[in-house]
């Protein structure tokens, strides 16, 4: 299925953070919050 989450992406549109679930995955780096779906195995 399919989970709703939100990234934070920079200028270039490369992910930043992510938050899915309660996790939030640094990356690095600056941008803005924007609606992102992810694939997951259940």
């Amino acid at each position: 299925m399919m989970n709703e989450g939100v990234a934070l992406v920079d200028e270039d549109k490369n992910i930043i953070h992510t938050y899915f679930a309660g996790c939030l995955l640094w990356v690095g780096g600056h941008g803005q919050w924007i609606r992102v779906f992810i694939a997951s195995d259940d």
